[in-house]
């Protein structure tokens, strides 16, 4: 053989190596890298599905995490289950105008409106995506990372009476913010829309900053200009489970009211300017009732469950730092619901089977979703646009 086919081989036999290197880098490259793409979509399809069931649950926090690590769960990434803890889960407010997310802090009054999941495959815990091909070229294993945040849009009502909503007097329903520091008095806005399944009634100067949608078929009985929005009808009738009580009944902080003012039959009863005042916690009776200038105060966040009436027309309700967030209303039976004396109720009101009066000059500063609305002397309604959740909300993907 002659040296210049030695030669020739030789050059070949390295031509050859070098581009068994290169077909086995191009190889990794894409399968390696396919797999590692679809292991990071898979990924972002946990991490957004962890985020969306997270923020259904707000604004209960407990609630939201353990749903949002199942919901993880239930996905699967490069053939395992995604796994997310605590850590991986962060609560705050999503800002539309700046798009941006900041944490609530701990013991923060303001609730969250949105959940922040970040889920992971990586070496560090030893779970990254393993590699095949690159492990020949020193790679055997792929980091990768997926961000998530869903954000729980609030209701578009302010105002729900199932079975009809009937105005007058000069009330009103506006646009009021726990966190705006102007108030609700001083910057009345077009988002105080109320909503029935049956008809909707102005008169006597009644007024709605925002919109008035009556049932399907049903009617706004309203000057066109006492209405500062749109004037219309629901496409679908609106549906709301009963008050479910939970294990209310019997896990509670009714030991803490005194029985001067809690009957054997848990009637809370307050009259004779009398003041008492209750801790945060989840309270549990038959009946409200407020009269003779009393008044009832809370000193943290409560959930107050009532089966059968409510009357607040003589006295008054000391919210915590005036958030409707911290006065939870559920009434779950058909006993009415009196608000009036001149006084603002800060409180948040869910009571699909009661019917729902405000008078004598008195104010609801949040939300009510009632069987029935009426309003009458001079009394007003301000809706909380900061209060999370409600009739009609829902959750988009904000990032």
């Amino acid at each position: 053989m002659s040296p210049n086919i030695a030669i020739r081989r030789g050059t070949i036999l390295i031509y050859m190596s070098v581009a068994m290197v290169l077909f086995v880098g191009f190889v990794s490259l894409g399968l390696d890298g396919a797999r590692v793409y679809l292991a990071k979509r898979q990924l972002q399809f946990a991490a957004d599905a962890a985020a969306r069931a997270g923020a259904l649950a707000l604004p209960d926090t407990g609630p939201a995490r353990s749903q949002a690590i199942a919901a993880a769960g239930y996905n699967v990434c490069d053939g395992n289950s995604v796994v997310i803890n605590s850590s991986n889960i962060e609560f705050g407010n999503w800002d539309p105008h700046s798009a941006t997310f900041t944490v609530t802090p701990a013991g923060s009054f303001v609730e969250p409106n949105a959940v922040r999941v970040r889920a992971s495959r990586t070496a560090a815990g030893s779970n990254a995506v393993p590699l095949i091909f690159a492990g020949i070229v020193g790679r055997s294993t792929c980091d990768v990372h997926a961000t998530s945040i869903a954000c729980l849009a609030g209701s578009p009502y302010g105002v729900i009476g199932l079975n009809f909503v009937s105005m007058s007097g000069g009330t009103s329903n506006s646009y009021y913010s726990s966190s705006d520091s102007t108030g609700y008095i001083a910057s009345p806005q077009n988002s105080g829309t109320i909503a029935s399944n049956g008809n909707i009634t102005l008169n006597g100067g009644a007024t709605i900053n925002g919109n008035a949608l009556a049932g399907p078929g049903m009617t706004v009985n309203a000057s066109p200009s006492a209405v500062s929005g749109t004037i219309g009808n629901l496409p679908q009738p609106l549906s709301f489970p009963n008050v479910s009580f939970g294990n209310a009944a019997s896990s509670n902080n009714d030991a803490s009211i005194p029985v001067t003012y809690l009957s054997g039959s848990k009637d809370l009863s307050l009259s004779g300017g009398a003041t008492l005042t209750l801790g945060s916690g989840t309270y549990y009776l038959h009946s409200l009732s407020l009269t003779g200038g009393s008044t009832l105060q809370f000193s943290g966040p409560v959930n107050m469950y009532v089966n059968g009436n409510v009357n607040l027309s003589g006295g008054s309700v000391s919210t915590s730092n005036n958030l409707p967030a911290n006065f939870r209303l559920y009434v779950g039976s058909s006993g009415s619901i009196t608000v009036g004396g001149g006084s603002t109720l800060y409180a948040d009101i869910y009571a699909p089977q009661s019917p729902f009066s405000l008078a004598g000059g008195g104010a609801l500063a949040g939300r009510v979703v009632a069987q029935s609305v009426t309003e009458s002397g001079n009394s007003n309604i301000y809706y909380d646009l900061s209060l999370v959740g409600g009739a009609g909300a829902n959750v988009f993907l904000a990032q």
